[in-house]
């Protein structure tokens, strides 16, 4: 009997065994346990994206597929688009508002998260973890990285960079205003649950020279519901741009503005524009301006939220090709105001951002996140001053809005106050557009006003590596540099009155800033490009000193901005309700030093000091040694 059930077991056993096999033949013949190749696979959508507000929480975004294409097919996908353009390296987390779709792969590759990305028509695309791949329009919404910290090996090929475990490589994939491929989708309604998605291509947009191009235009109209869409509107319509280039704010429209009428809807400003010589009808918000050129506006999509301007054709659109006419940038100077902590970049970035026009922000080194280093922390100091002017700075002086870092459009303009004029466009698209992809979708209005405002200025403390600023004055000598000294301590006592820490060990503290300014010093006044003003000059008269400036600069100190200055000021002199009152030695702010012998003694022995005998040195007429002042 135990022998029959042995032979029994026995028998089962082989039979399942037989089974397997036959299934694992099976299996093999179908391809089940091939390893395919990267380049073989692309991606599908199968749910669509979720709109969210900019305070929700995303759920995970999209379910995605990979579906097996001819190798070859794929390829072609891949080398019809230019190599993505990598950006930056930013943290990451799992908070991503930011994000349009996204995709774990266990052979992800840049090319593979590009084809994906694309096809979901997607401007940026990020790389995290070696394997994950994220869509965006947006240049991601952390704090930017060192690129050193993007070096994760990719999993499907190690010799690619995928981010980090908490970081992520920010790449372009895309352009957004059609220069060399389509531009973003223009949304348009037109009434009666019409509305038209249009984008263009094939224009070069010149942002230093007068821009024509023959545009080629793609339009997709969709009716939802019962109306007739006019045949006129139909045929004419070019898009959605911004509109700062048309509801301008300067007393006197430009020269390409013909004709400003109010208007009821976009059909009605396109007859009026049709009797006059212009180009275009440009329909904002019950406005109708006739024109010859679209200025310096950027494709958008923000008219579908009752934001922006629509852009009609005067002439019927024939063949689907346009010409788009634009201006040349106005921007005649570009300015950056750099300083210590408490060194008086404040009062001197006045000068700029109270230019009618202007467009200026402040303390951009914030976008890095932590605060700056102890400076005895030299290899730290130097790569985040490094980051800061390959990243940030360009972006910002060369209008390309949209690769600033997402968290930009997090903190500005909103947490900038009075010095980031200018940014009122931005912030007015971001009261109508609150969405997820609010930084690509408003990032446009930025660049607009970049392109036509005629300064452009930015304000940075402690990004002051005298290596790295040295590279940036001769690699952007079309920005002025503008450099503010004030008496180092009245800037250490100023630091150690708000900040505890600087309040330790002064001796030292105020050692380490003597090396800093005279680390500066060799950088300064040695080229065109770099100015030098004291805290102390502005202080006692900041006319004189703006007048010094605009002088250096080549720019004209209008009567406006000389009003303007008076009235921050009161009539020339710094107020004592608004700043600290320093004349020209520093006794007012480290008098009470005087009266405490042992800080007197230690302001002694850094005053003696190889750092501090050098600063006093190199400005003599400004700065002397405390016992020199007190015997004076």
């Amino acid at each position: 009997m135990l022998c029959s059930r042995s032979k029994l077991k026995i028998s089962f056993i082989i039979i399942c065994l037989v089974l397997l096999f036959y299934y694992w033949l099976m299996l093999k013949a179908t391809g089940f346990f091939a390893v395919e190749p990267t380049s073989s696979y692309s991606f599908k959508i199968v749910k669509s994206i979720k709109t969210v507000e900019l305070n929700e929480q995303v759920e995970p975004i999209e379910q995605v597929e990979a579906i097996e294409q001819d190798s070859e097919e794929v390829e072609k996908d891949l080398h019809s688009f230019d190599e993505p353009e990598p950006l930056n390296c930013q943290l990451y987390s799992e908070k991503r508002p930011f994000v349009k779709s996204t995709k774990t792969a266990k052979y992800m590759t840049p090319h593979v998260c590009q084809l994906f990305c694309l096809k979901n028509n997607s401007t940026f695309m990020g790389l995290t973890r070696g394997d994950t791949c994220i869509c965006a329009n947006q240049n991601g919404a952390g704090y930017v990285q060192k690129d050193s910290d993007c070096k994760l090996p990719c999993s499907g090929n190690a010799a690619k960079h995928c981010g980090g475990i908490d970081t992520i490589s920010m790449y372009r994939i895309d352009t957004v205003d059609g220069n060399s491929t389509w531009s973003t989708w223009m949304r348009v309604p037109l009434g009666a649950d019409n509305f038209v998605r249009t984008r263009y291509r094939k224009c070069s947009r010149l942002v230093d020279e007068p821009t024509s191009c023959s545009a080629e235009l793609d339009k997709d109209f969709i009716n939802a519901g019962d109306g007739e869409l006019n045949p006129k509107i139909k045929n004419n319509v070019i898009g959605c741009f911004t509109s700062y280039s048309f509801a301008m704010t300067d007393k006197t429209p430009p020269k390409y503005v013909k004709l400003t009428i109010p208007a009821s809807s976009g059909d009605s400003c396109l007859e009026e524009c049709s009797s006059t010589s212009s180009k275009y009808a440009v329909f904002v918000e019950g406005q109708c301006y006739c024109t010859t050129s679209l200025g310096w506006a950027q494709p958008a999509d923000t008219c579908v939220y009752q934001f922006g301007a629509t852009v009609y054709s005067v002439k019927p659109i024939s063949d689907n090709s346009v010409t788009l006419v634009f201006e040349k940038r106005r921007t005649k100077l570009k300015v950056g105001v750099v300083a210590y902590f408490r060194g008086g970049s404040t009062l001197a970035s006045s000068l700029f951002y109270l230019h009618q026009g202007s467009l200026s922000v402040y303390e951009m080194d914030k976008l890095l996140g932590s605060k700056w280093p102890n400076v005895a922390v030299m290899g730290a100091e130097n790569e985040r001053s490094e980051l800061f002017l390959s990243k940030i700075y360009p972006a910002w002086f060369y209008c390309d809005s949209t690769a600033l870092p997402g968290i930009f459009y997090r903190m500005y303009p909103k947490s900038g106050g009075k010095f980031n004029t200018g940014l009122e466009s931005l912030e007015a698209c971001q009261r109508k557009v609150k969405i997820t992809e609010v930084g690509s979708l408003c990032a446009v209005y930025v660049k607009e006003k970049c392109l036509m405002s005629p300064i452009v200025s930015a304000k940075t403390v402690r990004i002051l590596h005298a290596g790295t600023l040295a590279q940036a004055v001769k690699l952007y000598s079309d920005i002025q540099f503008i450099y503010v000294l004030r008496d180092p301590r009245a800037m250490q006592a100023s630091r150690a009155s708000m900040i505890k820490w600087y309040g330790e060990d002064q001796v030292s503290r105020l050692r380490d800033l003597c090396w800093e300014i005279k680390e500066l010093h060799g950088v300064f006044g040695t080229s065109g490009n770099t100015h030098v003003v004291h805290y102390e000059d502005m202080a006692t008269d900041i006319i004189a000193s703006a007048t010094q400036l605009y002088k250096e600069t080549n720019i004209t100190l209008t009567g406006e901005l000389l009003e303007k200055l008076k009235q921050l000021t009161g009539e020339g002199a710094v107020r004592k309700s608004n700043f600290d009152i320093v004349q020209k030695d520093p006794k007012s702010r480290i008098g009470s030093w005087v009266h405490n012998k042992k800080m007197f003694d230690r302001i002694k022995t850094a005053d003696s000091s190889d750092e501090c005998a050098q600063v006093f040195k190199y400005y003599s007429s400004y700065y002397k040694p405390l016992t020199k002042i007190l015997s004076s």
